[in-house]
């Protein structure tokens, strides 16, 4: 008969196991010996070993801290912010007085400063980042060339879509003069963070900057306070992302009724959940002067999904338009309040009135022609001439 017998035996010490097998032939039986090693167990060198080589490979992520906000007080009268050199701003307002200047009437949040804008100390540094070319067709001025340094080729993405050329070309430190002079002003979501790379999904152990201060007019900027409660909306240039870390950050400041999400879509899908919760706070409604929370395209170059053109129709339509339209409005209240205080000082005959000293006459002795007699001083009436630096600005 034939029979197959199978055995198994392991030995603890050797940590093997051996198969027997007794398989039928024509003559004997044939035995056949497999050793299968098994798996060992991890001993303590081995998961030192292991530990130090994950330390090896894991590198420390260093803190990154974003730069201080941008406005026209620390860019344009004392020129103090770190962007700027003050023989760098060409403005068109040379004027060195905040009275010049119209109050901030829109704040531009990003998440946190690239690795591109923090090597180069400067807002939106990237070159292929849209914000600067954006700011450049709203307010009329371009950023750059547009062309690659290394190709030598233009960025298809928005060279050919620029309003102004290459004479209108401004720096950086003129590129900000002209967006704070307009009463518009820059910063950022978060603080300091750890970060590996650029990418707004990268951010770790964040820390918010005190946006709620700023715009309540409790953050002390250089000795002044009161600056940012004039701020009538916020723009989150970082689309949905920024969005998400705005609402984690300040959810409480939606609650108080303080600030609300903007009519648009967008601003309204991203700002969904915290503003039913903030209506459910708030059954009377939002205050009067709440701030709108308006959620736009990011400029960023990873979000490539929308064209160049529907982000800055989005910006113009949400951010510049508005901003330019209370630059307007605060223009034509400064002349109205310079011609109320000029028609109150001349009813008050408050004014420098300078009188013309009468001319003296001259003899013609050697002259042959006649003259008209010339008047004497007594007969020539004063001419009051008026000065008021009111009517000069005016």
């Amino acid at each position: 008969h034939l029979q197959k017998i199978s055995t198994s035996r392991c030995f603890a010490t050797q940590q093997s196991c051996t198969e027997v097998i007794n398989e039928p032939d024509e003559t004997k039986h044939t035995k056949i010996k497999k050793k299968i090693p098994a798996k060992k167990s991890p001993t303590k060198k081995s998961k030192q070993r292991s530990n130090i080589d994950e330390k090896a490979l894991k590198v420390e992520v260093e803190r990154t801290q974003s730069f201080e906000p941008a406005w026209w007080g620390n860019v344009l009268v004392n020129a103090t912010h770190p962007h700027i050199a003050l023989a760098a701003i060409k403005t068109t307002n040379n004027s060195k007085n905040d009275k010049c200047y119209p109050p901030i009437h829109t704040l531009i949040l990003g998440t946190h400063p690239s690795i591109t804008s923090l090597h180069q100390s400067q807002y939106y540094g990237h070159p292929l980042n849209a914000f600067w070319y954006i700011a450049g067709d709203c307010l009329g001025f371009r950023r750059s060339l547009a062309v690659s340094e290394k190709t030598g080729k233009p960025y298809a993405y928005f060279h050919e879509h620029l309003k102004f050329g290459e004479e209108n070309i401004l720096d950086y430190a003129d590129q900000l003069g002209r967006l704070v002079e307009n009463g518009f002003a820059l910063w950022d979501i978060v603080g300091e963070c750890k970060r590996e790379g650029s990418l707004d999904q990268s951010i770790e152990d964040e820390v918010p900057n005190p946006i709620r201060d700023f715009c309540e007019g409790s953050l002390d900027l250089g000795g002044l306070k009161n600056i940012g409660k004039s701020v009538k909306r916020i723009v989150v240039a970082n689309g949905t992302t920024g969005g998400a870390y705005f609402v984690k950050h300040f959810s409480e400041w939606f609650m108080d009724g303080k600030i609300l999400a903007g009519e648009d879509e967008l601003s309204q899908r991203v700002f969904k959940s915290i503003m039913n919760k903030a209506k459910k706070a708030n059954p009377d409604g939002f205050e009067n002067d709440a701030i709108k929370v308006i959620c736009v395209p990011s400029v960023s170059p990873a979000a490539a999904s929308l064209s160049y053109l529907q982000k800055r129709e989005a910006w113009e339509t949400y951010c510049y338009t508005p901003g330019l339209s209370d630059v307007e409005s605060w223009k034509k209240n400064q002349i109205l309040h310079h011609i109320n205080n000029t028609a109150k000082r001349r009813a008050k005959g408050d004014f420098d009135i300078l009188a013309t000293s009468p001319k003296k006459t001259k003899s013609a002795t050697k002259s042959t022609r006649q003259r008209s007699p010339s008047p004497s001083p007594s007969k020539v009436s004063n001419i009051p001439q008026i000065l008021s630096r009111d009517l000069a600005k005016l």
